[in-house]
């Protein structure tokens, strides 16, 4: 669809998000991988730290969809506020006493409920403010930012020990917690939650009704996968990095280049998604994920890795703002929230479900097992987009009008 005049003009507000996104992503992204160095420092082994990956997803897990019901409520300003108040108290205990196992399970705990709560409220604010026949360039731009501060935040932990294998784990925390505090302001920006009388009782409808929407189960799982293999290559990475005796700033340099080509791919969704369709477009890329991941643990040279972290950033990088957009084009009146948190308990639930199945894969097979596993994944969910066709034109939607039924 073409964008016509004024009417679909991007608001300024989403402007606001993106840099409220970039903040957040950025200390997670940068929160996420320090816990992996600070449990290298402890001694803990690559399974624990699969556990520790996977305490990161359990509660929010648990909890999305309350959040998001929370969202339809009280509307999304507030969810954003009180999300990046609980990232910041994370970073805090991470600060004061992250050097044992139990502290750096609450605290990850703590930053993945935080978090969830941020992202609901930022994703659910775009499907707000920006008209529907931009959805995908709106989703397209705050997806962007948030790969601008997943590529920012490996350059962040290189500045505190790029010629060592573990860097300053405790410098890095410091400096992340002033960046979240500054996150703290953003939302204050944004346009004031507005009164939905209906949101309370149309964010409780069923999840079995919402699953009934045209493709939502193969959006919820393809995004879940992809998001999950995102994070297990994050997570993973440094502590294949570490076996190889790779520095941390060569491993910083890897993540930047996935996530910059990431970013780089989100800036041509829009002509993309006109050109191939959103569901060729989305298979075409996740696909491709499937095939470099499998490749990478095989490739010791570190010039090739380079070179297949763009081809994997490309494929990783479009499955969200892809299904974000086809989430938000269809979601009922006052059920945004609702819908944004099914789907984020599909991600959610991957990122808890393939740490743990990873952090087996790395106790009989070491790392490079581990992204065999999430090729694997990869593999199903490219398996599960070929047979449903999320493609849908907002403005001929039924859902559009309340809806909720399959067609």
């Amino acid at each position: 669809m073409r964008p016509s005049p004024a009417r679909d003009r991007l608001p300024v507000s989403l402007f606001v998000i993106m840099i409220h996104a970039v903040l957040t992503q950025g200390t997670v992204f940068v929160v996420r991988p320090t816990i992996s160095y600070r449990a290298l420092e402890i001694g803990l082994s690559g399974a624990m730290i699969g556990v520790l990956a996977g305490a990161f997803t359990v509660m929010p897990l648990l909890v999305a969809l309350q959040i998001g019901r929370a969202t339809d409520r009280f509307g999304e300003r507030r969810l954003m506020l009180a999300g990046t108040a609980g990232m910041a108290a994370a970073v805090l205990v991470l600060l004061r006493a992250g050097s044992d196992l139990t502290i750096l399970v609450v605290a990850s705990v703590l930053l993945g409920v935080a978090h969830l709560g941020a992202a609901v409220g930022q994703q659910a604010m775009v499907g707000r403010i920006v008209p529907a026949s931009r959805f995908a360039a709106g989703f397209g731009y705050y997806t962007l930012t948030g790969s601008i501060g997943q590529a920012a935040a490996p350059g962040l932990i290189a500045l505190f020990g790029a010629s060592r294998t573990i860097p300053d784990t405790q410098a890095i925390f410091r400096v992340t917690l002033g960046v979240v505090c500054l996150a703290l302001v953003v939302p204050l920006l944004l346009p004031k939650d507005v009164a939905r009388p209906g949101a309370v009782h149309r964010g409780t409808r069923a999840v079995g009704a919402l699953l009934r929407i045209r493709g939502l189960p193969t959006a919820v799982v393809v995004s879940g996968v992809v998001l999950a293999a995102i994070d297990v290559l994050t997570v993973y990475l440094p502590v294949l990095g570490a076996e190889r005796g790779y520095s941390a700033g060569l491993v910083s340099l890897l993540l930047v280049i996935r996530a910059s080509a990431s970013l780089c791919s989100r800036v041509f969704l829009e002509p993309l998604q006109d050109r191939a369709g959103s569901n060729r477009l989305l298979v075409g890329t996740v696909g491709l994920s499937c095939v470099v991941m499998g490749v990478v643990p095989a490739v010791p040279q570190v010039w090739l890795l380079c070179v297949l972290m763009v081809p994997l950033g490309v494929g990783l990088g479009l499955a969200q703002p892809i299904t974000m957009a086809w989430v938000a084009a269809i979601s009922p009146p006052g059920t945004r929230g609702s819908a944004m948190s099914l789907r984020l308990t599909g991600n959610r639930l991957g990122q808890t479900l393939m740490p743990v199945v990873a952090g087996g894969a790395a106790a009989s097979l070491g790392t490079a097992g581990v992204l065999w596993v999430v090729a694997l994944f990869l593999g199903a969910a490219t398996a599960s987009a070929l047979r449903v066709d999320i493609s849908v034109d907002p403005d001929d939607d039924p859902h559009r009008s309340g809806d909720a039924e399959g067609p």
